[in-house]
């Protein structure tokens, strides 16, 4: 599942997930996992996302390599992010890549209205999933989440990750999905284009 920073990348992968019972390796979840444990490579994580950076290549390769170990029906979130992690997966038996298409202004809507639960660590939306009434008010914006970083992430992915998607669109994997309408019509679309390919 690739797409820019506040795609639906994790929305959509979570709905795939539990349909069609699939192991979800979620990149970001890993490294958040990392920096939550405050291991000395979680502090490390953690300033190249607080400056809006990529992982280095060789951390997020080894990291997804040890998770998937004995999985053999899984979904990557937001992993490979670049043409080398592409690389270093290309023995992995990967059928389809789905591609969310979201533009920056839509990102930016999203992302600064999103906020996470410290106690849950569940991510609540302002407008489209509205925390409920009695937790509102512990609610914190990620660091990475503010107009400035939702940009810079932008260009980021822009420099680093669409290299990949338009690799995998070469190989004939590529499916493209219009990530702009509410979850429920995106989710729709990926369901379609996967049963038409045979993918049930």
């Amino acid at each position: 599942m690739l797409g820019p920073p506040g795609s639906g990348k994790g929305t959509m992968s979570k709905m795939l997930e539990e349909e069609y019972e699939l192991y979800h390796l979620s990149a970001g979840d890993l490294l958040r996992d990392q920096i939550k444990k405050d291991t000395i490579i979680g502090r490390d994580i953690k300033k190249f996302i607080e400056q809006g950076k990529l992982v280095p290549n060789h951390i997020m390769s080894e990291m997804i390599k040890l998770d998937i170990i004995g999985k053999d029906k899984f979904l990557l979130d937001g992993y490979p992010r670049t043409l080398e992690q592409a690389d270093d997966i290309k023995d992995m038996p990967i059928d389809k890549i789905i591609f969310l298409n979201v533009s920056l202004e839509k990102v930016t809507q999203r992302l600064s209205q999103r906020r996470m639960d410290p106690v849950t660590r569940k991510i609540y939306h302002l407008t489209f999933v509205p925390p409920p009434d009695e937790i509102k008010d512990r609610l914190i914006q990620r660091k990475d989440d503010n107009p400035t970083a939702i940009k810079q992430r932008y260009e980021i992915y822009q420099k680093e990750t669409h290299p990949v998607v338009e690799h995998y669109r070469k190989s004939g994997k590529l499916i493209e999905i219009d990530g702009e309408p509410l979850p429920d019509p995106v989710y729709k679309d990926i369901k379609e284009k996967l049963i038409k390919l045979g993918l049930k």
